[in-house]
Order: C-alpha cells, then structure tokens, then sequence
C-alpha cells in the first residue's frame, strides 16, 4: 500500500488559526482580557460639542492587574529607571554601617510584582557585619559617591575595596584637601 503524500493544504505552516505564543515576545502579540475589555467599554462621541473638546486624560488604569503577566513585567522592565545615579554612601562610625540620602528607585515602593523586578536590576548592597544591605545600586549605571564629610573612610578611600560593589564602573572620590586634612 503506498504512502499517502500530504497535500499543500494539510500541512501545519497553512494552518489559519493563531498559534499559542511560547515566548514572552509573542505573548504581546495577542489580545489579553483586558485590551478586550477596554476596547469595548471605550467609545469616543461625535457629537459636533465633544469634537471640539479632547477627553479627559488618563490618571489610573484600573486594569493593568488584569494583563498577561509577559505583558506586565516587560511595562516594569520600561519603568525601571536605569538612568546614571550618583548614591552617596555615607559611613556610620557608631552603628558601623552605611547609609545613603539618595532616594530609592521609585518601582521599589510600587507594588509586590514591580518591587521584584526592580530589585533584580538594583540589588540591596553595602551590607556589614552589624548592619544588613539596605542601600539599592545598580554598578553598571550608578555612580558612587564618597563626601569629603565621611571622615572614618577618607584615610583609607584609596585603599578600600570592600564597599565597592564587583562591576561598579563609577566611584567619585572628593579631591584631596591641601590644608593637611
């Protein structure tokens, strides 16, 4: 009995229906129940006294939980601000840790899920034996920044590597006084 030969058009490439997407790029391709939702819940009137007027702008979106979880953590990945930081680290002689002014990346204070994501990009560091990492640096983007004011450190700056992060590309070091300081 001889082979049967698939035709062209039962061959899987021909297939008309969507194929499930496998990876997080594809995933974004696809429609989500929340796109199906808004789409259908917004509609703009062309009424001659609303074309004149533009609608009113958007200040929450209720829906984002809604969305395909890819779809979510690639809107985070955007958010997160990897923009060049200067973190000044300060030395605490008494309590023996570090501590920063510089405000913490703002996805660390969103929510659960962006929290994860930005901890990811900007690990806890500058942790000691007494006090753990608290401080948020990112070593490819931010810079550190050791004040003349930090008085424990300043012998010691152009010999210290412990608190430099490993991959840091940026440290700023105060210009060394004249005046025997």
């Amino acid at each position: 009995m001889p082979h049967a030969v698939p035709t062209h058009e039962a061959c899987a490439y021909n297939d008309p229906a969507p194929l499930t997407p496998t990876t997080p790029d594809l995933a974004l391709t696809t429609k989500s129940p929340a796109a199906t939702t808004t789409s259908s819940t917004t509609s703009t009137s062309t009424s001659p006294s609303s074309s004149s007027s533009s609608p009113p702008a958007l200040t929450s979106f209720h829906l984002f939980p809604h969305l395909y979880p890819e779809l979510r953590l690639k809107i985070w990945h955007m958010a997160l601000d990897l923009g060049p930081r200067v973190v000044t680290i300060h030395y605490e002689p008494t309590t023996h840790s570090f501590r920063s002014p510089t405000p913490p990346p703002s996805l660390l204070h969103t929510n659960r899920e962006s929290r994860h994501e930005a901890q990811r990009a900007y690990p806890l560091l500058f942790g000691t034996a007494s006090a753990p990492s608290h401080i948020p640096f990112h070593p490819a983007h931010d810079t550190l920044y050791f004040p003349r004011r930090t008085p424990p450190l300043r012998h010691r700056l152009r010999t210290i590597t412990y608190p430099v992060p490993p991959g840091a590309r940026h440290t700023l070091l105060p210009p060394p006084q004249h005046d025997g300081v």
